[in-house]
């Protein structure tokens, strides 16, 4: 007969504390609407999905800043929100800089007609300039 004996041991894990804080980035207020027609399309306006773009060009870059700022985060050097801060500023200037490089599907002749420039996305610039972060606690 074969008995095995089971040992448990106590492991400590040392763990910073809970802190329930993300960032917020997108268009809010008047812009959203116009926002989401952009990004998902409609019958009569193409997908130009430019925020989903910015942030999976981008995946690579916010999981370094991350693996920064945790470490200082752990160290003492800066608190989670502040590194949520950065890394949502972060975003928000990555989102606005994929509206300025977008130009497929490229705007009809009549768009184009009563357009300042060939920019599917920018026209007087209120969408662009309406890409805020914002920290969230919970």
């Amino acid at each position: 007969m074969i008995t095995a004996k089971v040992v448990r041991t106590r492991r400590k894990t040392i763990r910073p504390p809970q802190q329930d804080v993300y960032a917020k980035v997108g268009l809010f207020g008047e812009e959203a609407g116009k926002g989401v027609l952009n990004e998902f399309g409609t019958g009569c306006i193409p997908e130009r999905p430019f925020m989903r773009n910015a942030i999976r060009e981008n995946r690579d870059s916010y999981r370094r800043a991350l693996k920064v700022g945790a470490a200082m985060v752990l160290r003492g050097d800066a608190s989670m929100e502040a590194i949520v801060r950065r890394l949502g500023e972060q975003a928000e200037g990555d989102i606005r800089a994929m509206i300025d490089a977008l130009r497929s599907p490229p705007n009809t002749e009549s768009t184009l007609a009563s357009k300042k420039g060939s920019n599917p996305l920018v026209d007087e610039g209120q969408m662009k300039a309406a890409v805020k972060s914002k920290v969230v606690r919970r």
